[in-house]
């Protein structure tokens, strides 16, 4: 949220003021997004995710392309989810 804020000298600014917890404000969006998915145990939607995350679109669908780039998140017909890395037995 942003509010106008007045400073006891009289000057005004806008503040950024909420916008989640404090542990989220400390990690990055992709973070919090692999996270999220893996807690999961299922698909999600992006409209899912962007209500969870309170997010806006655009700055999620920045990060989902960079997780799927990354292959660390998988794009299916019903939604997104971790990519599973497979172990290799030697």
């Amino acid at each position: 949220m942003i509010e106008l804020v007045t400073e006891v000298d009289g000057a005004i600014h806008l503040a950024v003021r909420g916008g989640g917890s404090a542990e989220d404000r400390g990690r990055s969006l992709d973070e919090r997004i692999i996270e999220m998915l893996a807690q999961a145990g299922s698909t999600l939607s992006r409209t899912d995710m962007r209500a969870r995350l309170r997010v806006n679109n655009q700055k999620l669908g920045d990060a989902l392309v960079r997780l799927e780039q990354a292959a660390r998140v998988n794009r299916g017909e019903r939604g997104w989810e971790v990519k599973e890395i497979a172990s290799k037995t030697w």
